[in-house]
């Protein structure tokens, strides 16, 4: 009877478990973010929400709704002048500050549910 090389059972085992470590990182991150994002507060300072959150590059424009959770909280009057997004595998957590650097909105999405 002619023996299965090693090799054969070993490097696709080795791909699966990379893929479920990878899958399990990505969770954990999410779940990470979202335990942050539920202690910003309104008024938080951006210094805080750093120290929650981490730093991120992608910044905008808010747009023309404000938001608090899941619920359009009214119209941005001004009050909403830069608007921060955490992107991850699974969600995005958004927060939109005041000129002064105050959180003043902050929304969570499902991206790849």
């Amino acid at each position: 009877m002619k023996q299965i090389p090693t090799a054969f059972w070993i490097i696709p085992a080795a791909l699966i478990g990379l893929g479920l470590l990878a899958l399990g990182m990505s969770k954990l991150f999410d779940w990470r973010a979202g335990y942050a994002f539920q202690h910003i507060k309104l008024g938080e300072t951006e210094a805080k929400v750093i120290m929650y959150m981490g730093a991120t590059p992608k910044a905008e424009p808010c747009g023309q709704l404000l938001w608090w959770d899941d619920k359009i909280i009214g119209k941005n009057d001004g009050r909403c002048v830069r608007w921060v997004r955490y992107l991850y595998f699974h969600s995005a957590w958004d927060i939109g500050y005041s000129v002064d650097g105050h959180v003043v909105s902050k929304h969570h999405e499902a991206v790849n549910s």
